[in-house]
């Protein structure tokens, strides 16, 4: 019957790169077959198996961090990805309610990546709970006037008056299982705001002529 210990290495020295990090010297060790230690810089992985150890190369993605959780170091994946810290892949943020999900509660300009996309820049208000803004158009410094391909790519810049882009909106609203809703807020020359919200809110494809979909309304407008 084969025992089964725990890896508990006291002391350990490796060879370099070239020496394909090779174990020169062990100290006390113990071991549960199948185990394996990561070393204090997540550079070599050491695993016991049922009559010896084995050492190989270990390097964290570049979307990782070496550290320690509930005694356990490795490589782990940072914030907004997942894997097992050799490789990581993004998960977000999706979206503005997303991030102020995470306690990001200041307003500006943030990077999102909606699922399938390689992320852009939104402005997020984040005092009113994390909205993403498709448009504001507050003065005629940006000019409106404009074709196809530039409503499609977006134009302007979030901190200013802009409009996000077809494509960008399109890969917001086609994620599955989520809903979103639309809020328009307009204010008119003497001060006065109305709003018009919107229960459910998506667009097609630019194949489809980015034809809008919308839920039931609720404002003043």
């Amino acid at each position: 019957m084969q025992a089964s210990l725990f890896l508990d290495i006291r002391q350990l020295s490796h060879a370099d790169e070239w020496g394909n990090y090779s174990i020169t010297s062990l100290g006390v060790v113990e071991g549960i077959t199948g185990e394996s230690y990561i070393n204090f810089d997540c550079s070599l992985r050491i695993t016991c198996s049922s009559d010896a150890l084995t050492s190989e190369r270990y390097s964290c993605s570049a979307d990782a961090t070496c550290k320690e959780r509930d005694d356990v170091r490795r490589c782990y994946c940072n914030e907004w990805f997942e894997g097992d810290g050799l490789t990581c892949t993004r998960s977000g943020p999706i979206d503005c309610s997303d991030l102020y999900a995470a306690n990001r509660t200041n307003n500006g300009a943030y990077i999102i990546y909606p699922a399938g996309s390689s992320g852009f820049e939104v402005y997020c208000e984040m005092s009113s709970g994390g909205w993403t803004i498709l448009q504001r158009r507050t003065s005629s410094s940006v000019n409106f006037y404009r074709n196809w391909n530039e409503y499609k790519n977006g134009f302007g810049i979030p901190t200013g008056d802009h409009w996000i882009g077809n494509d960008k909106i399109y890969s917001l609203t086609k994620q599955t299982n989520i809903n979103y809703e639309l809020l328009i807020e307009k204010t008119n020359t003497e001060g006065s705001t109305y709003d018009s919200r919107y229960s459910s809110f998506s667009i097609s494809n630019e194949g489809d002529k980015y034809q809008l979909t919308l839920g039931g309304y609720n404002g003043n407008a």
